[in-house]
């Protein structure tokens, strides 16, 4: 999922996004996206991640910024 622009939010809860093409969840020129939830989990995609306790497993690195906000909310991790 790409959420892009500065006027952008997305708000995701138990989201799981694994082995995809790309990344699990990017976001770009100051989109933001919440994640909440214990059950939400980025792993095993071609590209990127998400964030350090909810992603792994992916090609490249678990964490990709690129001009916008990820940020885990609610979460016991």
């Amino acid at each position: 999922m790409t959420v892009q622009g500065s006027t952008t939010t997305a708000r995701l809860t138990n989201c799981i996004s694994h082995h995809n093409k790309y990344n699990g969840v990017f976001a770009s020129d100051g989109a933001v996206v919440d994640l909440m939830g214990e059950g939400t989990s980025m792993h095993d995609n071609e590209r990127y991640g998400l964030l350090n306790d909810m992603s792994h497993g992916n090609k490249r690195q678990n964490i990709c910024r690129a001009g916008g906000t990820v940020q885990q909310k609610d979460s016991k991790k």
